[in-house]
């Protein structure tokens, strides 16, 4: 396929397992623990979060992939892969589904 750059592709990994079984993988155990576990913000769970009390703002581009601190897209720290990011999961995603209101 030829796509017309000779730029490689990124890959975005979404965890939403809230075991964090791919995120503490990807991050390392440590890491996720000590930066990730402790700021739920920085998670699918934060984002489901922000979008239930804020709809209008939460899905803003800048906090989804970047340019604000509370941005949840981790580049492949524990690998070696460039090009592959990691939207990292909490336990916390679990209760998501009982706050959402289907109608």
């Amino acid at each position: 396929m030829d796509r017309g750059t000779k730029e490689p592709l990124r890959v975005l990994l979404i965890d939403a397992d809230p075991q964090s079984n791919s995120s503490c993988y990807m991050l390392g155990q440590d890491y996720w623990r000590q930066h990730i576990y402790n700021q739920s913000a920085k998670t699918l769970y934060g984002l489901f979060e922000r979008a239930l009390r804020k709809p209008e703002s939460a899905l803003d581009k800048k906090d989804i992939i970047g340019g604000d601190a509370r941005s949840p897209i981790f580049q492949s720290g524990r690998l070696s892969w460039e090009n592959l990011f990691l939207f990292p999961s909490h336990y916390d995603l679990a209760l998501i589904e009982n706050k959402i209101k289907i109608d």
